[in-house]
């Protein structure tokens, strides 16, 4: 759920995401103002001229890759950035266990048994998918992304690594890169249908000459959106065509069609956390904060270890003028994720605004025992 006024005032950067959309929008990722989340909105179907504006600088800033024509090209990924000492460095099945403890949600140590594993194995694209995983679910989508680049060098026909790319690159605002992904994704979807209707896209868009994704990327995305309806028409019963369109109409900020996608795909799937979070995070960027707790809440029944789940969750509770609740919310997720440092900043700013100023300074150690038996989490 980062705030689109942050785009609007010209106050975009590396931090600057949708509170939760998906991941995006952050849908699945935590944002805006952790105290009064806002979002600027669209009436109608498109993207408004100062939204536009805004969105281009932030993508010219971020320094896009493109080809000379300016179509979005795949570069060698940047290298990773490895712990220096990983005690699951010798263990018989790192990628093995990564998945437990990602079950168990103790994130911090799955990842690093992720990255013994694709040490063990830099060529795997799975390897890398998992720990790109592991980021996003740690609200790091800067991480993710490098990862599951890593991922998709290693296996381009990587479908699952694609879907998350395009997820962590609309959260950084890199919109020309997450419609390259989505895009990439349906391309290589396991059902032939949806393959074959990509194919013809693609086709016609070469007939007729339409401008590169980086050249025209509010045109790239009412096509992309076409032909996921079309998608979406051509396989009702696919929860994840229906994510996507949840995630494409939040950047058009067309909330009430992005609301009813996520809807349609909890039905479809009504086991999927991340699912029940877009939703959440959707409502709120919607202005829908009351929507958007019930949603979170059902998100955190089906995974109460969820990083990103109880992120948003407290940006609500604070948002809805319940702080001491928000406040647990965030505790619990740093217990999760003592590194998250923009966890701890959400935290602060929520103790100051409930005019707890005497627990806000115990935030600043950094240390999730100094508030045991102050705020129940």
């Amino acid at each position: 759920e980062r705030a689109w006024t942050d785009a609007l005032s010209g106050d975009v950067d590396d931090s600057s995401l949708f509170e939760g959309l998906w991941d995006s929008l952050r849908i699945d990722g935590s944002g805006g103002s952790a105290v009064d989340a806002t979002a600027a909105r669209a009436g109608g179907g498109g993207l408004p001229s100062e939204v536009e504006r805004a969105l281009s600088a932030a993508m010219d800033a971020r320094n896009l890759e493109r080809s000379g024509d300016a179509a979005v090209v795949e570069r060698a990924p940047p290298p990773y950035d490895f712990a220096e000492a990983n005690p699951h460095a010798r263990d018989v099945d790192p990628l093995a266990l990564a998945r437990e403890l990602r079950a168990a949600g103790r994130l911090a140590d799955a990842r690093l048994a992720a990255e013994a594993g694709v040490r063990r194995g830099p060529s795997d694209s799975v390897a890398w998918q998992l720990l790109g995983q592991l980021h996003a679910d740690c609200d790091d989508d800067a991480a993710a992304i490098i990862a599951l680049r890593h991922a998709v060098a290693a296996d381009p026909a990587n479908g699952n690594a694609r879907l998350l790319l395009g997820v962590s690159c609309t959260n950084e605002l890199d919109q020309p890169m997450a419609l390259h992904h989505l895009r990439h994704w349906l391309r290589s979807h396991p059902q032939g249908p949806l393959a074959e209707l990509a194919a013809r896209a693609d086709a016609t868009d070469a007939a007729v000459g339409v401008r590169a994704d980086a050249a025209d990327p509010f045109g790239a995305h009412e096509r992309l959106t076409r032909l996921f309806r079309q998608a979406a028409a051509e396989c009702p019963a696919d929860a994840d065509v229906r994510a996507v369109l949840g995630v494409l109409f939040n950047l058009s900020l067309e909330y009430a069609e992005a609301i009813g996608a996520f809807e349609a795909a909890v039905r479809l799937r009504a086991d999927d956390a991340s699912l029940w979070n877009k939703l959440g995070a959707t409502c709120a960027n919607a202005m829908q904060p009351e929507r958007a707790l019930e949603y979170y809440v059902t998100a955190l029944e089906l995974a109460p270890n969820n990083v990103r789940v109880l992120t948003n969750l407290g940006i609500s509770y604070g948002n809805l003028g319940r702080p001491m609740e928000g406040a647990a919310c965030y505790l619990r997720a740093l217990e999760l994720n003592p590194a998250g440092s923009h966890i701890w900043g959400y935290l602060t700013m929520l103790l100051h605004t409930a005019g707890r100023d005497d627990l806000a300074e115990r935030a600043g150690a950094r240390d999730v025992e100094a508030f045991r038996g102050l705020i129940d989490y």
